[in-house]
């Protein structure tokens, strides 16, 4: 049987209509499979930063216990929990050694005046002499110059009793002395157990006190705006920090220094010893870490993804922006390697 042979033409019109019918099968097939979803991206809202919380207390601005500076407390003149006036007396006191030193200054200055006493008896003596002498009599000049002699031992002697008496009156301030308060404030009365009192003088101004984690301590500065809030009796109060310490405290710990910090309180609100709910203000606005790609975040305008470039810092899940965001901006919390600039995106908040 003789095979048939196909001309050259003849396979190349088979060729084109199998690539014509498999564009047509490719077309129905493509018409008939519905479009793949696109991605929806779940967005947030810029928001302030969030403040620094902290617990701290109340405290005196102030504090000074009031001790006798030589010998022993004798009475207090002050109860516990009285309120006292700058340089009010609060404590009589009592030394021994002071005691016996003024005796003997005592002794040095009834010496001195008996030395006056002498001395006074021997001007008036050769006073007496010179006064039976004419200046041509034979002794009259020697007698003189015993008359100048006595007068300036008398002077000296007068001198002595002086510094004596100087003396003894500055001892006996030390023997009998007063503690007063150096400002105003109220007073703690305790006893130790010789019976000895200890006065310590708390001021009327307060302040809050805490401590600031070597983490946070680049986010706050001096003047920084921060609430307080009493626990036990919600009293709140804004006030701006005062101080904040270069060194840390003595409670640090490794991998976590503390700082002092403290920020002035109206005395009329707080008490000494009240624990305080403290929030720092922070500044700038935070959006979640996540949203942060490599300096860039997506913002969604109009419906499309904008890439912006951000600087900030990182604190505990967020973000803390310094420039590229406005409060109220909306950006894309996890933007993935399919996302660019421009593309149109579906969000479902």
């Amino acid at each position: 049987m003789k095979q048939k042979r196909f001309k050259w033409w003849q396979i190349l019109l088979g060729v084109v209509v199998l690539v014509m019918v498999g564009n047509l099968v490719y077309g129905t097939l493509k018409k008939s499979t519905p479009a793949a979803e696109n991605k929806k991206y779940a967005t947030v809202k810029v928001s302030q930063a969030a403040p620094l919380t902290y617990s701290g207390k109340v405290e005196a601005v102030r504090t000074q216990v009031l001790a006798p500076t030589s010998g022993k407390a004798q009475s207090v003149t002050v109860q516990n929990g009285d309120h006292v006036e700058q340089g009010q007396a609060v404590m009589t006191t009592f030394s021994e050694s002071y005691e016996e030193q003024a005796t003997e200054a005592r002794q040095a200055l009834a010496k001195a005046q008996r030395q006056v006493n002498q001395q006074q008896q021997a001007v008036e003596q050769a006073q007496r002499q010179l006064a039976q002498l004419s200046r041509e009599d034979e002794g009259y000049t020697e007698m003189q110059t015993q008359v100048t002699t006595a007068r300036n031992q008398l002077e000296d002697a007068r001198g002595e009793v002086t510094d004596a008496q100087n003396k003894l009156n500055t001892l006996n301030g030390r023997v009998n002395g007063t503690v007063t308060a150096p400002f105003a404030g109220t007073v703690t009365v305790e006893y130790d157990k010789t019976g000895q009192p200890s006065v310590t003088l708390s001021s009327d101004d307060l302040q809050l006190s805490t401590q600031l984690s070597e983490y946070d301590y680049p986010k706050v500065k001096v003047g920084q705006e921060l609430k307080v809030t009493a626990l036990a009796t919600k009293h709140e109060q804004t006030t701006n920090l005062g101080y904040l310490a270069n060194t840390p405290a003595q409670n640090s710990k490794a991998n976590d220094s503390k700082y002092e910090l403290t920020a002035p309180l109206d005395g009329t609100k707080f008490m000494a010893g009240q624990t305080l709910n403290v929030m720092i203000t922070q500044t700038g606005v935070q959006i979640p870490q996540s949203s942060v790609k490599a300096g860039h975040v997506y913002v969604v305008e109009a419906g499309k993804a904008k890439r912006v470039a951000v600087t900030g810092t990182k604190s505990n899940g967020s973000f803390i922006v310094k420039s590229g965001l406005n409060k109220g901006q909306r950006v894309i919390v996890d933007p993935d390697k399919g996302l660019k600039d421009g593309k149109t995106v579906e969000i479902n908040d």
